[in-house]
């Protein structure tokens, strides 16, 4: 099994999760520049 190795949109995904964790996927995506599915798969991982 391969280690988890973040790149900086994960890591900009983490950041905004910890600082609001009721976010919407969407809001998330948007900010990162990801559509809903790549953000949530990222999210998954």
């Amino acid at each position: 099994m391969k280690k988890f190795q973040p790149d900086e949109t994960d890591l900009k995904i983490l950041r905004i999760l910890q600082r609001e964790p009721d976010r919407a996927i969407n809001e998330i995506g948007e900010e990162v520049g990801l559509s809903h599915t790549p953000c949530w798969r990222r999210i998954r991982k």
